[in-house]
């Protein structure tokens, strides 16, 4: 038995029950969220230059675990995709949205990879000239282009899911099966939340980040 363990939550309970009144109705669920929340309050503290305290909010610290964490899976799927015909992550996601859909418009393929419009049309650029995706006119719209894997990219596709699966399983690191679900959960709220602003009002939240909204202050 890990004794230490077993003595600091001790002393954790001590505090809890010193926190609170004599008599107050409390239990097990109560105890967990305060020892949850001082924990967060314990490591929230970042040290500056000078080895100061820096005070940072959750969410400031949620940003950079996330962020982190995207810069880690880039670095694993680099590794992954050389000596394939698939140059970086995004390429790979552009070509299994294609797989999933079908056939999308560019505009539908770039929306769903959450890039602007720049950085979507140079990634499909450099898919077709790998010839691997295809594109032809739109019948309801000829000024439209309608995208779809070529065979050439179907096969080259399939021949990189063991590597990408590699990366997926590696990312997800020590976590436990219930953990996941649990990460999966709150993932999936998060993206639900953010895909509603970048389809239907992204415009409006770029514009309140450069401080250009309504009720922006004056610079």
């Amino acid at each position: 038995m890990n004794y230490a363990l077993l003595n600091s939550l001790v002393a954790q309970l001590e505090a809890f029950e010193k926190e609170h009144q004599a008599g107050a109705q409390t239990d097990i669920a109560d105890f967990a969220a305060w020892l949850g929340n001082r924990v967060l309050r314990e490591r929230k503290g970042v040290k500056q230059a000078d080895n100061t305290e820096l005070d940072v909010s959750i969410e400031t610290e949620i940003g950079r675990k996330v962020i982190k964490l995207n810069r880690y899976v880039r670095l694993y799927s680099r590794n992954a995709l050389q000596h394939t015909q698939i140059q970086s992550s995004e390429e790979f996601s552009y070509l299994a949205t294609l797989l999933k859909h079908g056939q999308l418009k560019k505009t539908e393929l770039i929306t769903k990879n959450i890039h602007e419009k720049p950085t979507g049309m140079e990634i499909i650029r450099r898919l077709l000239n790998a010839e691997l995706i295809d594109q032809q006119d739109d019948p309801a719209d000829q000024r439209s282009k309608i995208l779809k894997l070529t065979p050439k990219g179907r096969g080259v596709l399939f021949q990189v899911f063991k590597k990408m699966e590699k990366v997926s399983t590696l990312a997800s690191g020590n976590l436990s099966r219930e953990e996941k679900h649990d990460l999966l959960y709150l993932l999936s709220k998060l993206d639900d939340f953010h895909d509603h602003l970048f389809t239907t009002d992204r415009k409006n939240i770029y514009a309140d980040l450069r401080g250009e909204g309504p009720g922006s202050p004056d610079v």
